[in-house]
């Protein structure tokens, strides 16, 4: 169960939602979940575009060449 509810729970839930809601709780359960959905959809569309801008910020310059064995990187403590 969800957030460790036991059934008597759920039913004092559910028995809530129909004496607020009454007949218009079909309608409030479809937004709800729209609004979940938009949600997740908004964090997988933030996640993906910071995975691509790190994918881009990761690669080396054109220029660049790895050191040789036994080279010290410049701009590294104790570098040329």
């Amino acid at each position: 169960m969800p957030f460790n509810l036991s059934t008597g729970e759920l039913l004092v839930l559910a028995f809530v939602a129909i004496v607020v809601f009454g007949g218009r709780l079909p309608e409030v359960a479809r937004k709800v979940g729209k609004t979940i959905s938009e949600f997740k959809r908004g964090i997988a569309d933030e996640t993906h575009r910071m995975d691509r801008d790190l994918k881009i910020e990761d690669e080396p310059p054109a220029e660049w060449t790895p050191p040789v064995d036994g080279e010290e990187c410049e701009g590294v403590a104790g570098g040329k």
